[in-house]
Order: structure tokens, then sequence, then C-alpha cells
């Protein structure tokens, strides 16, 4: 899901699968609505909206389930200890930068 606003109403966009759905607008219900078919047109020049009614209630649906969604949090450093001989090991087979330490 992408939302964006820069200096206009907001943006709100998702892609799925072979669809990207995109609308924005002053008011719910209001805004313009563009859908498109990725495979058949992947420059985006046929707005299939009006067209696909289904598949741009799939998008909204994904859009507002995706608002409820608590926020990701972000993994605790990793702070494993690895013994010298590991080490070494890992730094032989590449898996560790020399410079990193």
């Amino acid at each position: 899901m992408m939302e964006t606003q820069l200096g206009r109403p907001a943006l709100v966009g998702v892609v799925a699968g072979r669809w990207k759905a995109v609308w924005g607008g002053t008011r719910p219900g209001a805004e313009r609505i563009e859908l498109y078919d990725l495979v058949a047109d992947p420059a985006e020049r046929w707005n299939l909206a009006a067209d696909r009614p289904v598949v741009v209630g799939f998008a909204r649906q994904t859009v507002a389930r995706l608002r409820l969604a608590p926020a990701p949090q972000e993994a605790a450093p990793d702070t494993t200890v690895v013994d010298p001989e590991t080490e070494r090991r890992l730094r032989a087979l590449g898996y560790v930068d020399a410079d990193a330490r």
C-alpha cells in the first residue's frame, strides 16, 4: 500500500497480482479511482475502474485491512556472540567481512 500527499489530497494505491488501484480526492466516495491491469497494460494507459468494480472493491478492502493492522516492529539488533573459531571459519567462507568488527 502506498499513501502520499504531495501538497494535494492524499493518494492511496495498492498492487495485488496483475492489478494496480490508485485513488484520491477531497471527499470519501467522490475521489477519482484508477485501476490498471499491469499485465495487459504495463504503461497504465487504460483505466478499468468502471469495468471492474469487484477488483476496485477488493483493493479498498485490502487498504482498509492494512490501515487497521498494527505497525511492524523493528527487529531487535542481533546480539549473538560468536566464538573466535566460528568467526574465523565464517570469514574464510566469505560470510563475514574482513573489515567488520
